[in-house]
Parts: C-alpha cells; structure tokens; sequence
C-alpha cells in the first residue's frame, strides 16, 4: 500500500523538526512572526519534491487551515503552555501535549489534503521561494527566520539523502 502525502509530511516534519536547531527556528518564526509552523513545514516538505508554491496557492492553504488552527491547535498551545508553569510534571500536561500533537497532525492533514499547483525546480529554490510566500502572507520581514530554515533545510538535504528520499515520496 502506498504511502498518502500527509503520512510522508508528517514523517519529514518529524525527522526535520528532531535536528538540530530547527525547533528553535520554527519556534521563533511562530513567536515573531506569527509563522503556522505547519504552513513552514508544508512549504519545504514541498520544495524537497522541487516544487515551488505561487504565493495566492500559500493564503489558500493558509485558508484551508486557518479555522483548526485557531479553534483547536492554539488553544490546546496554550492550555499546555498555562500548564507548563502551573502544574509542570502533570499528567493532565502530557495529554494536553499529546493532544497538541494529534491537533497538529491533523491540521498536517489537512494541508497535504489537496496538494497546490506547483511549479517545478531545485529543492533549494523551491525553499527560498516557499518560504519567501509564506512571510509574504504574513506581512512580515522574517529574513532572519527564513535563513535559519534554508540553512536546516539545506543541511537536512544534503546530510541525510537516504532520510529526505523516504520523507519526499
């Protein structure tokens, strides 16, 4: 049986979010720019398959998802977060945790759902120009934010071929 594109998504998400740094950078992009890291991590699991987003195919994907965002993911964030500093160690705190992360998932889901209309070129390109779509969307001047992701995307590309290979089909 063949994989589904929001089983590959979730499965790059996983190994790229895992390295190094990249946490921190999608975190930042969220925090400062109001980046859905989902959305990010859409677009470069997009441009490993060498696809280019246009930027009106970002605010409809950004659309598609907006509503689970904001009525489910945000909210079980910040219940979690809430519970981080109330009740650190909880068991409650977990399963909102594990909650989160199903929520995410879903809205994975619902990204992969229906692919945009790409146009093809090298991953690194594709990238540059995803992510450019995405801040574009946002209104925000995230060049910092972006370079960290390239980079990570970059080193995750070229590191680990056998991993990017499994995780674009």
């Amino acid at each position: 049986m063949a994989e589904s594109d929001a089983d590959a998504f979730w499965r790059f998400s996983l190994a790229f979010y895992a390295r190094p740094g990249v946490s921190d950078a999608c975190l930042a992009a969220q925090d400062r720019l109001g980046a859905d890291v989902n959305l990010l991590l859409y677009m470069l699991f997009l441009a490993l398959r060498g696809q280019a987003v246009e930027p009106e195919a970002v605010r409809h994907l950004d659309g598609r998802v907006a509503t689970w965002r904001r009525e489910v993911v945000e909210r079980l964030r910040a219940v979690r977060r809430w519970l981080k500093t109330a009740d650190p160690g909880s068991a409650l705190r977990r399963e909102v945790q594990r909650l989160e992360l199903e929520a995410e998932r879903q809205e994975q889901a619902l990204l992969a759902g229906e692919p945009p209309t790409c146009a093809e070129t090298d991953p690194d390109t594709a990238a540059e120009q995803n992510l450019a779509a995405c801040l574009r969307l946002l209104g925000a001047d995230g060049a910092e934010s972006t370079r960290a992701l390239l980079r990570h995307f970059v080193d995750f590309r070229t590191a680990e071929p056998a991993t990017q290979e499994r995780a674009a089909r």
